[in-house]
């Protein structure tokens, strides 16, 4: 066998070699469209590491070259479990490079759907589905923070054994800006958003979107968008036209026709997506480079495959300590294994309740507020939430003290009670749960206690008895009432005081057949209540309109469920007195549903309550009424809007 040629890259980046002054270079893994893809180790964490090294015309400018500094920069502080982890760039004898985490299992999903066509053997819908959902998952902290991977592709998203990955974060985005997406080649161009492909643009979530609809396509054609196109209905055996309206919805050639966010089309998605099996989250490298380097002489023995070892267990990171991992450290700084200290395990003490201000503590937890926080319970990593969407969920059960928290910003995990912003929280919910459990357990023991002093008292008398019975059941519920007031109390004020919101699930309701004018009987299966509120739902759709160009069914416009609840969520707040009211009452609500009729002006003229006694529903009547939602262009439309109010 001859050996290497001098210009080929098994020459250049012979076995021993280090890169950087740090990676050494264990073997040539091959080459892509962006360039030479190296298999190399970290000698100071002693982790394999994949390193690309970009074709030389790429970044060669000062400005290109800061371009790819600034994206890396963005995307070394940007984790999920199912985003490639990036960990720096740098640069060897006039050469850029970047350093990521090497995927030791698993193929592209390119690889995969190619290999499922040739079988003939489509993906379960289920599957595939939850495969785009894991990507949009992966997406929602790079949105966040005003970022977008820009060329979304099969080629470019991994399938391992700890589920999908998401590659070349921060590096084709920086392509895209510099060079344009001709780099990924001609197959790649039908995966990426039209606005994008004349030449170099900034990327945006929409156009991620649109690479979400290419692979959406991909997983259930089992074919590339510049074939013969197939909706799914025809081309998966599972597909139907509901399926068909996502993914052209994702496809629009305009950026305003898609969905908004990664995050609309997942909740799209959510009818076919089975849980997604639990995965490892931790990372194999925890420091980022970018360093002027030295090359150090190559050396020619051949080394083995990288393997990657177990990481060990997440450890608690302590108020002060050095920067956690996914920051940078300064270029003067000598690179450490592990930027944390360890602190001893066991749940923070709460400081008592009367000593804590909780609107301080929520006001602190919603300045610069986003979707950091990951969710693990039941073996299932569930977000990523905001702080104060977070509150809400402590508050309302569905987190625990022991479940696990994981910051995205940081990549530090600890149990949600180790976390100081929200160990009050969790104390406020323990505080409540325990009124609870005590108002039962009183229940059951005047029970008890009524069925022992028959025994013992029949003889006395039963009206002794009776006496006694109810001035000990009356005692012992009004003990329960009032341990459970003192429990709620500090909740009750946040609700109350509009500090804590709550987001509710918003639907369309269908219009009334054409040309029908008012009619008398009451529809939605609701009791018809009118006062502060106005008009019903039923009376406002019933009566005569002219209900727009037939042509266009009417149409004309409409808002859609994402719009009707972005204005609800935002004016619940102003419900809570009502809430509060039916709860002090003694009666309870449950699921809360207002079914409201909209005027094209965006002024809602009738609605009706479908919880509650009829005072509560004339409270929230009058709450809606003052509602204004964007104008439209048809004359009038049925929405209906629902959230929990059993806080």
């Amino acid at each position: 066998m001859s050996s290497p040629s001098a210009s080929t890259p098994e020459a250049t980046f012979a076995p021993g070699r280090v890169i950087g002054a740090r990676f050494a270079v264990e073997r040539v893994h091959g080459t892509d469209t962006i360039g030479t893809l190296i298999a190399a180790r970290d000698q100071k964490t002693k982790k394999a590491v994949l390193l690309r090294i970009p074709a030389s015309t790429l970044f060669a400018t000062p400005q290109a070259a800061e371009v790819l500094r600034n994206e890396i920069r963005v995307a070394t502080t940007t984790t999920h479990k199912h985003l490639a982890s990036v960990f720096g760039t740098g640069a060897d004898a006039g050469a850029r490079f970047v350093a990521s985490e090497w995927l030791a299992s698993g193929q592209t999903l390119a690889s995969l759907v190619q290999s499922k066509r040739e079988a003939g053997d489509p993906f379960v819908l289920r599957e595939a589905c939850a495969m785009i959902a894991q990507i949009c998952d992966a997406l929602a902290p790079l949105h966040a923070r005003n970022g977008a991977h820009g060329a979304l592709r099969p080629a470019a998203i991994h399938v391992t054994d700890a589920g999908i990955k998401v590659d070349e974060v921060g590096l084709a985005r920086a392509v895209l800006r510099t060079s344009g997406p001709a780099v990924f080649g001609e197959d790649a161009l039908q995966f990426i958003a039209p606005e994008l492909r004349q030449g170099p643009a900034e990327p945006t979530v929409a156009a991620d979107v649109f690479g979400l609809g290419g692979a959406l396509y991909a997983v259930l054609c089992l074919r590339s968008p510049s074939e013969h196109f197939l909706p799914p209905s025809q081309a998966h055996p599972e597909g139907t036209p509901e399926l068909d309206a996502i993914l052209m919805r994702c496809l629009a050639p305009s950026p305003a026709d898609r969905y908004a966010s990664a995050h609309d089309l997942r909740a799209a998605l959510a009818p076919y997506v089975s849980p997604p099996a639990a995965a490892s989250t931790e990372v194999d490298v925890d420091v980022d480079v970018d360093i002027p380097l030295s090359v150090a002489p190559a050396a020619l023995a051949t080394a083995p495959r990288p393997s990657i070892p177990k990481a060990p267990p997440s450890p608690r990171i302590e108020m002060g300590a050095p920067p956690a991992i996914g920051q940078r450290i300064s270029l003067h700084e000598d690179f450490r294994a592990s930027a944390i200290s360890l602190v001893p395990d066991g749940p923070m003490a709460p400081t008592p309740s009367a000593q804590v201000d909780l609107g301080g503590l929520l006001k602190k937890i919603t300045e610069n507020d986003a979707p950091r926080w990951m969710a693990q319970k039941d073996g299932l990593d569930h977000g990523p939430f905001s702080g104060r969407e977070l509150v809400e969920l402590i508050a309302k059960g569905d987190v625990l003290g022991d479940h696990g928290l994981l910051n995205m910003d940081t990549g530090e995990r600890r149990k949600v009670v180790e976390w100081p912003d929200y160990t009050e929280f969790v104390e406020q919910h323990r505080l409540k749960t325990a009124a609870l459990a005590e108002t039962r357990a009183i229940a059951q023991s005047a029970k008890t206690e009524s069925r022992g002093n028959v025994a013992k008292f029949i003889v006395a008398g039963a009206v002794v008895f009776g006496i006694l019975l109810i001035l000990g059941v009356f005692l012992y519920t009004r003990q329960a009432e009032q341990s459970q007031q003192v429990a709620m109390n500090d909740l009750a004020d946040l609700y109350a005081a509009g500090d804590v919101q709550i987001e509710g699930a918003a639907g369309i309701l269908p219009d009334p057949p054409r040309g029908s004018g008012r009619r008398t009987g009451g529809g939605g299966g609701g009791r018809r209540i009118s006062g502060a509120g106005g008009r019903s739902y039923e009376d406002a759709m019933n009566e005569a309109v002219d209900m727009g160009d037939a042509t266009r069914s009417g149409g004309e416009g409409r808002l859609s469920p994402a719009q009707v609840a972005g204005v609800m969520n935002g004016q619940i707040n102003s419900m809570f007195g009502c809430v509060s009211s039916e709860l002090r009452g003694g009666r309870s609500i449950g699921r809360v549903r207002i079914d409201m009729a909209i005027a094209g002006s965006g002024q809602v003229i009738g609605s009706s309550v479908r919880a509650g006694s009829p005072e509560f529903q004339r409270c929230i009547q009058g709450r809606v009424a003052s509602i204004h939602f964007p104008s439209f262009g048809a004359p009038r439309m049925g929405a209906s809007y629902s959230f929990d109010a059993s806080q």
